[in-house]
């Protein structure tokens, strides 16, 4: 796949906890913890990146399933490169099966105004109202696990480091980072200590030649 021009491959992971697999409908019979983790490692390996989604909050979902997933990212990842993920909360979408048929899933859709909603709030039945409140509760906490043991939050902090890790996570500007050879992205673990030395304006050169990082030595591939 990467001979072939492949340089990024999107894994819909969302849970890694069978019983979560089978309410969203994506369970395969095989595809265990210990088999995902060496589908994430022969990706790797193969010199591919990826970027692996989770969703919390899924009606039924418990912190003890965030949690279980969570752990499986950090011990997958860790030694990963160019590999990124997106802990995602839950949302009820127009036309989605969960709207289709909220009933079943304990969910009852709350009636917005408009004709073309991006999303619709509901109400959770009270039997799976404790986990969902708690939940809710731990998806931040959670997401700033995940980037802590993962080595993210030794960019530091701030604006310009918040718009650095945005753009490479969130807004698919990470897959052409992760298309190069050299990708001071990669891994956060196996960076040299020169990419954490300077930190320069968030605003330095923003003619296409530097990333607009706010962070030293980010250099924008050159097209």
């Amino acid at each position: 796949m990467r001979a072939a021009g492949c340089y990024e491959v999107l894994f819909g992971l969302e849970s890694i906890s069978p019983r979560m697999q089978k309410l969203m409908g994506k369970f395969v019979e095989g595809l265990d913890s210990c088999r995902v983790r060496g589908i994430f490692s022969a990706t790797s390996a193969a010199g591919l990146g990826m970027h692996v989604n989770l969703i919390g909050g899924f009606p039924g979902d418990t912190p003890h399933d965030l949690e279980e997933s969570v752990d499986f990212l950090v011990e997958s990842l860790g030694s990963a490169r160019n590999a990124t993920f997106h802990l995602n909360r839950f949302e009820l979408f127009p036309g989605s099966p969960i709207l289709r048929d909220a009933q079943a899933f304990g969910v009852t859709p709350i009636t917005c105004d408009g004709d073309m909603p991006d999303h619709f709030d509901y109400q959770i039945a009270p039997e799976l109202a404790d986990d969902a409140m708690n939940v809710r509760r731990l998806i931040p906490l959670a997401r700033r696990r995940l980037q802590t043991e993962l080595g993210w939050t030794r960019w530091g902090s701030g604006p310009a480091v918040d718009t650095a890790l945005y753009f490479y996570f969130v807004s698919g500007h990470g897959a052409i980072f992760k298309s190069q050879p050299e990708n001071v992205f990669s891994n956060p673990f196996q960076a040299g200590n020169e990419v954490y030395d300077h930190v320069a304006s968030p605003l330095d050169r923003r003619n296409g030649q530097h990333w607009a990082t706010g962070v030293g030595r980010v250099v924008a591939p050159q097209f």
